[in-house]
C-alpha cells in the first residue's frame, strides 16, 4: 500500500469467509482463520507500507474463500466541514484443499449438431488449478 496523497492516510484491514447462499448471493462473516498483520495501518504522504496474512487452520478437502478488506478512515480536520468519501477494497484470498483436484477438468470437446461442448468432465474441489 502506498500513500501517493498530501495527507496522512489510516487504513483498518479486517478478513472475512466469503461465500454465497443457496441464491447465489454473497456472504461475509466476521472470522479468525485468517491472521493479518498491522490491522490498523497510518501512514504519512509518499510512505509505501507492507501488510501480510496467514491462515490459522490446516487446509482441508475443499477450497476456502476469505476476503482481506482494507478500510480507509477519514479523518476530519478540526474546524472543517466537508464530505470525507473513504475507500474500501476487498481482496479475495483462496486456500486450496490438500488434495490438489480441480473443480472442473475438461477432458475432451465434442461438436454434436452444430454445437461445440465439453465431452467429459471430471469433479473436484476447488475452483482454479
Amino acid at each position: 500500500m502506498e500513500n501517493s496523497g498530501a495527507e496522512k492516510l489510516t487504513i483498518q484491514m479486517r478478513a472475512v469467509r466469503w461465500y454465497q447462499d443457496e441464491n447465489g448471493s454473497d456472504k461475509n462473516d466476521p472470522t479468525e482463520e485468517i491472521i493479518y498483520f498491522h490491522g490498523w495501518r497510518r501512514s504519512n504522504q509518499g510512505r509505501r507500507r507492507s501488510s501480510g496474512s496467514v491462515t490459522r487452520t490446516a487446509r482441508g478437502t475443499v477450497e476456502r474463500t476469505y476476503r482481506l478488506y482494507l478500510e480507509e478512515i477519514p479523518v476530519a480536520k478540526s474546524g472543517e466541514a466537508a464530505v470525507n468519501i473513504a475507500v474500501r477494497m476487498g481482496i479475495p484470498i483462496f486456500i486450496k484443499p490438500a488434495a490438489n483436484n480441480p473443480l472442473l477438468k475438461i477432458e475432451r470437446f465434442d461438436l454434436a449438431d452444430g454445437t461445440l461442448g465439453p465431452g467429459s468432465t471430471t469433479p473436484g474441489t476447488h475452483t482454479s488449478s
